[in-house]
């Protein structure tokens, strides 16, 4: 299975210092619950991160990071660069950084991007991106591709830049302007490209707790039928905004649909959401399209849920309740995951779910295989979690931020109760309020 097993962040968004985090797992959970990690190596990895801390901590910003990477190094846009901003506390001239260690197709692999910036600490383009594989021979990093010294090799390490470099815009990622097309090179564009897309971190750095549009298209596809299916993808995939690996999902077998639709119903009944099925239609304004246009086509999408109470009468999917809408974008979104061997990363997860359900969606996603990393309020959640699998963020008076994996504890802990009472750290430092007002 592909996962991440650390990233490294030096001065993006509210990090201001250089923060590595690890996500190797404790003996206790190797040994005690294995199904619970991925195993690379002889070694072993989360396949639940979820981040505590205050507001204002930098859970966020480890979230936006990975999500950050991610849509840079697959942004087929070379004309715009996602924006995102450099820690403000720093001089300009600091160095700004991400760099995710992860695991594909078993190889092992370190990449790198540092960023250019403006003078008021935009970051606006790649200074420099540094892929790395590890030798299972030696257990020592070889460079794939080094942007700044026009490096770039195949898995051999044989060279074949030739004029990859000549004119390449420093918006564009080499995964991108590659012309090699290398295997693995495509399936790591492909994994980031899914890593961007399961997510909730909108605009590139825009946390959003409702769903969008584009979340409504693409959880209706499940539920459609087949010839609507077949016909509607025909006019509009290529005109709306969804990437080639939403496309590739769409007009997946109906075999996928129906599994993808039935997991989601099982899913709501056990959950005791009483949703015992849906129907979608979504009907294409052709009078308004042009079909030559480059703009995105007119369409509207109606989703209707069937509860227990009638399998006549429907819901529409929009006054469902926004934790129900959440939850369904979740479950989309592992079970896709699941399929494209790829990771979930969402900023506060219990934003809108009930508490006692964000267990439930982590044992899902462990069940999947999916690795699910994540930022969460949810104390109630801390008792399900074992050691290697909760992060507690803090700053202190410096705005450095400090990172506790809580290792030092026994595998399996109320770690809800030593939060409370302020053991763990990631708290709010809350002080005596006048109320005098």
């Amino acid at each position: 299975m592909n996962f991440i097993k650390e990233i490294e962040i030096t001065n993006f968004f509210s990090i201001k210092n250089n923060l590595v985090i690890n996500f190797e797992s404790t003996k206790y959970t190797v040994e005690n619950h294995p199904e619970r990690v991925f195993k690379h190596n002889n070694k072993h990895y989360s396949k639940l991160i979820s981040f505590y801390g205050a507001n204002s901590s930098g859970k966020t910003t480890i979230i936006k990071a990975i999500a950050w990477f991610a849509y840079v190094v697959s942004n087929k846009n070379q004309d715009i660069f996602p924006k995102a901003y450099k820690n403000i506390y720093t001089k300009l001239n600091a160095k700004s950084s991400i760099k995710i260690i992860f695991i594909l197709n078993g190889s092992e692999y370190s990449y790198e991007i540092q960023m250019l910036s403006s003078k008021n600490n935009i970051l606006v383009g790649l200074k420099n991106e540094i892929l790395k594989i590890k030798d299972k021979s030696n257990d020592k990093y070889k460079t794939l591709f080094n942007r700044k010294k026009q490096i770039f090799k195949d898995l051999n390490t044989e060279d074949i830049a030739g004029l990859l470099f000549e004119g390449l815009s420093n918006k564009t990622s080499l995964l991108v302007a590659s012309k090699t097309r290398v295997k693995d090179y495509y399936e790591m564009l492909e994994f980031f490209r899914s890593i961007s897309r399961f997510t909730n971190i909108s605009g590139v750095h825009h946390v959003e707790m409702q769903l969008n549009p584009k979340d409504n298209f693409l959880l209706a596809i499940p539920f459609l039928e087949d010839k609507e299916l077949m016909s509607l993808l025909d006019d509009i995939t290529d005109k709306i905004n969804i990437d080639n690996t939403d496309k590739e999902a769409t007009k997946s077998s109906n075999d996928v649909n129906l599994k993808v639709k039935n997991f989601i119903i099982q899913c709501f009944i056990a959950m005791g959401l009483d949703i015992t099925n849906a129907k979608a239609t979504i009907n294409i304004d052709k009078d308004n399209t042009d079909k030559n246009s480059s703009d995105e086509i007119a369409f509207d999408v109606k989703l209707n849920m069937f509860h227990s109470i009638s399998n006549k009468k429907s819901l529409e999917f929009n006054l469902e309740s926004s934790g129900t809408k959440m939850i369904m974008k979740l479950l989309y979104n592992i079970y896709m995951a699941s399929l494209e061997n790829s990771i979930i990363v969402f900023d506060e997860l219990d934003s809108v779910i009930h508490p006692m359900l964000v267990p439930i969606l982590n044992l899902i996603s462990i069940k999947l295989n999916v690795q699910m990393i994540y930022s969460t309020h949810n104390i109630y959640n801390m008792k399900f979690l074992y050691n290697d699998e909760l992060f507690l963020i803090e700053k202190d008076n410096k705005h450095i931020t400090h990172i506790n994996n809580v290792k030092e504890y026994n595998g399996f802990e109320n770690f809800a109760r030593l939060y409370e009472n302020k053991i763990l750290g990631g708290i709010p430092t809350i002080q005596n309020i006048n109320l005098d007002f």
